[in-house]
C-alpha cells in the first residue's frame, strides 16, 4: 500500500513531474510488516539512508551520515557498535579501506561497487552484484507501488 506526492511543482517544459515523497506499507509473504519512507524533501536532509530491522529480541540501526556506527538495541538496553577492521566479517572487511577511527562512507561505497563490477566483467563471481533478476524485481516493485498510490494507497500485488 502506497501513497505519494508532488511536493514542489515543476515548471512547464523544465522537466518530466516526479513524486517527491513516497511512503509504503508492506507485508512480506512470511507475514512481517514494514515501512519503508522516501523523500527528496525532508529539510536538512541532503542524502540520508537510514535503516532499521525490529525484532522481537533485538533491534538494528544504521544512519548513512553517521556510517562509523551501528546501533543495536535489546530490551535491557542498547549499544553502538564502532566500525572496525579487525572484528569485520571477511565479506564485508574486504571493502575497508581506511583504518578504524577514519570515516569511511558513501563515496568509497560507489567506488567499491565499481571496482567489484570490473572484477566481475573480468570473469570473477562475486557475491552482492545486483542482477538482471534483482533489477526486475526492483522495477515490478516500483510499479507496486506506483500502481497503488494511483488508486489511493489500495494493496498492490507485487508479482513474484
Amino acid at each position: 500500500s502506497a501513497r505519494t506526492a508532488v511536493v514542489h511543482e515543476r515548471a512547464p517544459g523544465n522537466r518530466a513531474p516526479t513524486e517527491d515523497l513516497a511512503a509504503v506499507h508492506f507485508t512480506t509473504t512470511a507475514g512481517m510488516v514494514g515501512t519503508l519512507v522516501v523523500s527528496q524533501v525532508a529539510a536538512g536532509r541532503k542524502n540520508r539512508l537510514q535503516l532499521e530491522l525490529s525484532g522481537t529480541e533485538a533491534s538494528f540501526g544504521f544512519d548513512q551520515e553517521d556510517p562509523e556506527r551501528l546501533w543495536i538495541g535489546r530490551r535491557d538496553g542498547g549499544q553502538t557498535l564502532l566500525r572496525d577492521p579487525a572484528t569485520l566479517h571477511p565479506s564485508a572487511a574486504r571493502y575497508v579501506r581506511l583504518p578504524a577511527g577514519h570515516a569511511q562512507g558513501y563515496q568509497d561505497c560507489f567506488d567499491a561497487f565499481v571496482a567489484d563490477t570490473y572484477r566481475a566483467v573480468r570473469g570473477e563471481v562475486l557475491d552482492g552484484l545486483p542482477t538482471f533478476t534483482d533489477g526486475l524485481r526492483a522495477v515490478r516493485i516500483t510499479d507496486a507501488v506506483l500502481a497503488s498510490a494511483a488508486s489511493d494507497g489500495a494493496w498492490t500485488q507485487v508479482p513474484a
